[in-house]
């Protein structure tokens, strides 16, 4: 009834009832390319954000192989040093650290690493008073990648360091 009413007054005011429907068709559709837009918008911030967790959990997994390499060379100590050994810890940061030879451990160390996939690489390893660090990378590939990124490979870097301590 509004909007007879409406087109009423114009026709009487002197306009006519044709351009007050022109005039609302052409408001009509100006919300199309809003919504459009922020389709847009939201599928980006998905798209990165669904990137962001796969770099995350790639870091996440790295530290996690680098963890199990380390468990795995430090299962082969000798139990009597270990246990009952007169050798004298070296402390660090309240900390009691038991002291092994280096060369065994980082030569446990580069067997491990021929087991690892091709993508993951061991970039460095330090032994200090037998205590290890080791910093993993690995390429990852990305779930969405747009064409203008076709030539972008992005490496995650994780660094595990662990050592065994005695407590008397």
């Amino acid at each position: 009834m509004a909007v007879i009413s409406a087109i009423t007054k114009d026709v009487i005011a002197g306009g006519s009832a044709a351009q007050h429907v022109m005039q609302r068709k052409k408001d009509a559709g100006s919300t199309l390319p809003l919504l459009l837009g922020i389709f847009l918008l939201l599928l980006s911030i998905f798209m990165i954000s669904v990137n962001i967790f796969a770099l995350r959990a790639a870091k996440m997994n790295l530290e996690i192989l680098g963890e199990d390499v380390l468990s795995n060379v430090y299962q082969d100590i000798d139990y009597q040093e270990y246990f009952f050994g007169n050798s004298l810890a070296v402390t660090t940061n309240r900390r009691s650290w038991l002291p092994f030879a280096c060369e065994p451990l980082v030569l446990k160390v580069s067997e491990a690493v021929r087991n690892l996939s091709r993508s993951t690489r061991m970039e460095r390893v330090e032994c200090k008073s037998g205590r290890l660090e080791l910093l993993l990378s690995n390429e990852v590939q990305l779930p969405f990648k747009p064409g203008f990124l076709s030539n972008f490979r992005p490496i995650v870097f994780a660094t595990v360091s662990g050592g065994v301590q005695r407590v008397r």
